[in-house]
């Protein structure tokens, strides 16, 4: 959890994620208690917004109105679930990053690595920031309605709120949730963002590792090596079989652990570009609603493209390990280590790929389709409503 500080920060505060030193009885209870009351608020706003679009929705700008939030929320709740059920396989991911295979050896994969946490850390503070400003501006729209008592949200309330205490208790009650659903899908979403540029920093190490054994032989009669230089390329080859595995068992833990998220963030922000779209073509210009309503599209668009481009630059970076091992001048090589580099170069044929089900692949071909598709959708929404 060192590797990611701000991301469990924000988890452990929003209650989805118990700090390890909460390990005493007590502890573990009052920690338990936030988070029942944090899922409660959460889920209950959720509920508000589902029932708002079966009750009271009249028209179809009501209905896009509703929609884009109650998916939005629908996804915050899915990943606390996801959070908090598949907490031990995170933790079980985040070992597999202090492998003796995954840590550097030398200088080259020190700048390798302190590279890597640089783009974690900037992509981790900019969505963050982002989306926290986004999230204030969805929240305050409200004070610049026409009418007094204005929710931030439209839901559906089980009581009259025509009286002030009870306006306020809905209202505390929206703005909480909102702000709590914002960061949890904010920690998420930073946090596969982390471990996404991991996949790819280990990938970048281990092509290192592949030039060190071409740099051994390249421009070499294998005849006039020394056995110490061959034995140590050979050790070095096979470090990198097992780096590779170790690898490979990272990603599919990974996909295992995101498959579900990926499917429902990817349908989530299908619907949620087009409502938000459609809600845009219809606002006056200029006004409060149309910029923070602006600045959330652009929020999920920036969103879903982290995902598509860093499981994109795996596919990228896997498929050319490859390359890699080809370069090595293995002409002089004997036939028992040509065969292991073909062996090698075969293994590494099979890109490394972040699915959920066969209609989602995590690239940026799968982002143009997403923006297409809404495109489509949101021309058919406009020829409904004429």
């Amino acid at each position: 959890m060192q590797v990611f500080p701000i991301t469990f920060k924000i988890l452990t505060i929003c209650g989805i994620w118990r700090p390890k030193n909460f390990d005493t009885f007590i502890k573990k209870y009052i920690y338990y208690c936030l988070t029942v009351l944090i899922c409660f608020l959460v889920f209950t706003f959720t509920l508000s917004h589902l029932i708002d679009i079966i009750v009271c929705a009249n028209n179809f700008e009501d209905l896009a109105e509703s929609c884009f939030m109650v998916l939005s929320m629908l996804n915050i709740c899915c990943k606390t679930i996801n959070i908090l059920y598949l907490r031990n396989d995170i933790l079980q991911l985040l070992k597999l990053l202090i492998n003796s295979h995954c840590q550097v050896v030398d200088e080259i994969e020190r700048k390798i690595e302190i590279k890597f946490y640089n783009k974690i850390r900037f992509v981790t503070l900019f969505y963050t920031i982002l989306a926290e400003i986004t999230c204030i501006l969805i929240t305050i729209r409200s004070f610049f309605a026409s009418t007094t008592n204005t929710l931030p949200f439209r839901a559906w309330i089980p009581y009259e709120i025509q009286t002030q205490f009870h306006f306020w208790i809905v209202f505390f009650h929206q703005t909480i949730a909102h702000v709590v659903g914002a960061n949890i899908q904010i920690a998420n979403d930073t946090l596969v963002y982390a471990m996404l540029i991991q996949t790819n920093m280990q990938l970048q190490i281990l092509k290192n590792r592949l030039k060190n054994i071409s740099n051994n032989f390249e421009g070499r009669d294998v005849t006039k090596c020394s056995t110490k230089n061959i034995n140590d390329s050979k050790k070095l080859l096979v470090k990198c079989v097992k780096y590779h595995r170790c690898i490979l068992e990272y990603s599919e833990k990974l996909n295992n652990t995101l498959r579900i998220i990926i499917f429902i963030q990817f349908v989530v922000s299908l619907l949620v570009l087009c409502s938000s779209v459609y809600l845009l073509s219809k606002m006056k210009l200029v006004s409060m609603q149309f910029i923070s309503l602006m600045l959330y599209l652009f929020c999920m668009l920036y969103q879903i493209f982290l995902y598509c481009w860093y499981g994109n630059e795996i596919i990228l970076q896997s498929m050319d390990l490859g390359n890699v091992v080809y370069i090595i001048d293995w002409t002089n090589l004997k036939i028992k280590d040509k065969k292991n580099l073909l062996i090698l170069m075969l293994l590494f044929c099979k890109p490394i790929k972040f699915t959920s089900t066969f209609l989602v692949t995590l690239s940026i071909d799968s982002y143009c389709k997403i923006l297409k598709t809404s495109y489509s959708i949101f021309n058919l929404l406009q020829r409904i409503s004429l």
